[in-house]
């Protein structure tokens, strides 16, 4: 698997826009959003898969929160466009207020040993920007932590296989960036071309390195440790941003087809029938995004199912029948005279 960069949290506030406005920025507007009750002090939320949209508080404002299961519902039933997105948050500041932005590098591929880099830690082996740290362990692995969590900046390097129980190498670094300092990672962001690997690194090396001891005052000036340095090395060469979406499987098909637009597909059926339908939808895509022909090819089609049950009608027939004569030779070998 390759190594990749992902936007893991967006929380944002407004005064201009109401909870509608949101959706629609979102590309969400179109989706059936389940009322349920607000918090921190707001009365009311429109919630979709971990995304949820506050309203009707305290504050006179509208607060959207995206964790990192709601940044995949983002990118696969909203419009996913962060660029879009990130230009309409910085436009106009009078308009978005930036609380919180999370962004995580993954790699797959051995350039960081969570056990180093624990061992590392224990013996201060590092220099910060922050005078805080912590490290745990345990049965969901190893996770280090330089900064509080209620800081402006903190970063967070764990072992995200562990914590997922799976068996390969996974070792997620995490950003995560409050008011200004969110807000000052998209503007730079945006300004280096929507680079990810830049701006994250930026961060990075200003905040945190693990380095080797010197006889320098100024730890600052220490050598990296090789396994740190190659990292920023190689991670600075991985120049993709990735939108892995949620795990598309038929509940989330059918949750979309039957729940989300089922209102809308009946009554264009009612009005317009079957085979008009079926005509506007194949001429309007001839072709499956990768995503959907991934779910044909796991299920199959229906005229496949319709193929194999016919087929399987035919074989129990035939299976019968072989049994069945077979059944009438063993009683005329056993009863001649019946013949």
């Amino acid at each position: 698997m390759e190594n990749f960069y992902l936007f893991d949290w967006v929380s944002f506030t407004t005064k201009k826009h109401n909870p509608n406005e949101i959706q629609k920025l979102l590309g969400m507007d179109y989706i059936s959003w389940e009322k349920i009750n607000g918090a921190q002090g707001y009365k009311d939320r429109e919630y979709f898969d971990k995304i949820s949209i506050h309203y009707n508080g305290n504050y006179d404002s509208v607060w959207c929160e995206m964790s990192g299961q709601g940044c995949r519902a983002f990118e696969t039933y909203g419009n996913g466009d962060y660029n879009a997105l990130f230009k309409a948050l910085t436009k106009n500041e009078d308009e978005f207020n930036v609380t919180r932005l999370d962004i995580a590098f993954d790699d797959h591929t051995g350039l960081l040993n969570i056990t180093n880099l624990l061992a590392d830690t224990i013996s201060e082996n590092f220099v910060s920007r922050s005078g805080e740290y912590m490290y745990t362990g345990g049965s969901r692995g190893i996770s280090i932590q330089h900064g509080r969590k209620s800081s402006n900046t903190l970063i967070r390097i764990y072992d995200k296989a562990a914590e997922q129980r799976k068996q390969e190498h996974w070792i997620r670094t995490e950003i995560q960036l409050r008011k200004e300092n969110a807000y000052n990672f998209i503007l730079r962001y945006l300004e280096d071309n929507n680079s990810i690997s830049d701006t994250f690194l930026g961060v990075v090396n200003n905040y945190l390195r693990y380095i080797e001891p010197s006889s320098d005052s100024n730890r600052w000036r220490h050598p990296m440790t090789p396994y740190w340095e190659n990292f920023i090395n190689g991670a600075s060469k991985i120049k993709l941003y990735k939108k892995p979406g949620v795990e598309y499987n038929m509940g989330n098909l059918e949750n979309f087809v039957i729940k989300q637009a089922g209102q809308a597909t009946m009554t264009y059926l009612k009005i317009m029938g079957e085979q008009a339908y079926k005509q506007n939808i194949v001429e309007r895509y001839p072709e499956l995004n990768d995503k959907y022909k991934r779910l044909v090819e796991k299920h199959g089609t229906a005229a496949q199912w319709e193929h194999y049950r016919k087929n399987k009608k035919e074989i129990k027939y035939a299976k019968e029948e072989r049994e069945a004569i077979q059944n009438e030779e063993e009683q005329s070998e056993m009863y001649p005279d019946f013949r």
